[in-house]
C-alpha cells in the first residue's frame, strides 16, 4: 500500500485512504468505488481496528461511518485529533445512513471536513477527497 500522492486526469488526488465501516457489504462496495478513483484503501470495522490501522499505516484521508457497532466515529476522531502530527491533521469525512440522528455538533467539533449520507455519491466523494488533499 503506497502513500505517495498521484493526480489523475480528472484532478483526483489518489493516495492512501482508510475506510472505517462496520457493514461488511458496504465496506466492500467502498473499497471498489475508491479503487475506481485510484485510491489505495486500508479498512477497519471497529474503532479499535481503526486506531491500530492508523498507527501502522498513517492515512492521507479517512472515510468513516458515524455509527460503528457499539461505538461512534466521534470517539475515533477524538482519539485521532489527540495524536501527534501527522495523525492529528488527517482530514476525515463522515458518512451515515442516519443523517437526522447523528451528533452533528460533536462531529464538527472533532473536525470532520465533510458529511455524506449513504449511499455515497462516488463522483462527489472523489472530488471531496481530492479537494481535502490540495
Amino acid at each position: 500500500m503506497g502513500t505517495g500522492v498521484v493526480i489523475d486526469q480528472r484532478g483526483y488526488i489518489l493516495t492512501n485512504h482508510h475506510v472505517v465501516e462496520n457493514d461488511r457489504d458496504y465496506l466492500e462496495l467502498l473499497i471498489t468505488l475508491l479503487g475506481h478513483c485510484g485510491a489505495h484503501v486500508a479498512t477497519a470495522r471497529t474503532v479499535a481496528e481503526a486506531k491500530n490501522a492508523a498507527k501502522v499505516v498513517p492515512p492521507e484521508a479517512i472515510l468513516c461511518d458515524l455509527r460503528l457497532d457499539g461505538d461512534f466515529a466521534v470517539e475515533f476522531l477524538t482519539w485521532l485529533r489527540a495524536q501527534p502530527a501527522p495523525l492529528k491533521d488527517v482530514p476525515a469525512i463522515a458518512m451515515t445512513g442516519f443523517y437526522e440522528d447523528f451528533p452533528r455538533a460533536k462531529a464538527a467539533e472533532v473536525a470532520f471536513k465533510a458529511f455524506f449520507r449513504k449511499p455515497v455519491n462516488l463522483e462527489r466523494l472523489c472530488s471531496t477527497l481530492a479537494a481535502l488533499r490540495r
